[in-house]
């Protein structure tokens, strides 16, 4: 099965490596006084055309949450 276009899977193999790479990571900006902060990976379309203009909109990839009505 092919990952969605945008998006990365990880796959056994490639775990360890990535956990002490992302491990390393977080250490390094613990030290300088950075704190942690896990947020969605995917943003509101409304997000981007508010800085970027309608334009963008056939530039990304737009996704409809199908659990309620649109805005």
């Amino acid at each position: 099965m092919n990952s969605l276009p945008g998006f990365r899977d990880f796959y056994p193999e490639a775990s360890p490596f990535a956990a002490h790479l992302s491990g390393k990571w977080r250490d390094a900006a613990r030290r300088y006084g950075f704190r942690e902060y896990d947020g969605p990976p995917i943003e509101p379309l409304e997000l981007y055309t508010q800085k970027s203009g309608e334009e963008i909109v056939g530039q990304l990839y737009n996704f409809v949450d199908k659990g309620r009505p649109p805005f």
